[in-house]
């Protein structure tokens, strides 16, 4: 059982996984990633900084301008559960994600890996194409994120960990369990044996340090 409270599903995973500037027009749209994990999003912030969408392999959410925030806050009510979420953009190339009616709550950090209108890489591209059985897998983490809250920081790091591996195989996707894994470590009271076998192999997270 982890240790310290929820931080927010991303996204949202979701999310998430992605901004900021301090600054609604020095904002910087591209692909983000979840930080310590293998978690991509792609962010595209309007031109007029009034509104923000997220756009991961399985759905995109529009997220609305709080007004008046400085820094730049954005948020979107998920229309299926009603919760809401929010995306703050704390630093260029940076953003936290966080859930505006838990404020207590430590929010997700996601970085810029490639700015907007920069040439994507094969692995940008893989992570906004098409996923496979570990996609599916991943939701079923973020739902469950959604109703353990007492365990949403764990449940979501499972999360990332099964999207990652939906985006590839190989040294550096095995690189991002570990890292994934070597986090988890951190939170868990018991860390004897992988949370999530079927996304952070016992393998892997016996190697993670």
């Amino acid at each position: 059982m982890p240790k310290s409270p929820l931080l927010p599903t991303l996204l949202l995973c979701a999310v998430a996984f992605a901004l900021p500037l301090a600054a609604a027009s020095a904002a910087t749209g591209g692909t983000y990633v979840l930080h310590g994990t293998a978690y991509r999003v792609a962010v595209e912030i309007a031109d007029d900084g009034q509104s923000l969408t997220v756009v991961e392999p399985n759905k995109q959410s529009l997220y609305s301008r709080v007004p008046g925030s400085s820094p730049a806050a954005y948020e979107f009510t998920n229309p299926t559960n009603g919760i809401r979420y929010g995306m703050r953009l704390v630093g260029e190339g940076e953003i936290e994600a966080y859930k505006p009616d838990v404020p207590d709550a430590a929010p997700t950090r996601l970085v810029l890996q490639t700015p907007a209108g920069a040439p994507a890489d094969d692995e940008d591209a893989a992570a906004l194409g098409d996923a496979d059985g570990f996609d599916a897998l991943a939701e079923r983490y973020m739902e469950r994120a959604q109703s353990d809250p007492d365990n949403a920081q764990l449940w979501t790091m499972c999360g990332a960990a099964a999207l990652g591996r939906s985006m590839g195989s190989g040294i550096e996707v095995r690189r991002n369990l570990e890292n994934a894994a070597s986090l988890l470590k951190l939170i868990l009271t018991d860390a004897t044996g992988s949370p999530c076998a079927d996304a952070i192999p016992e393998d892997v997270w016996a190697a993670a340090p």
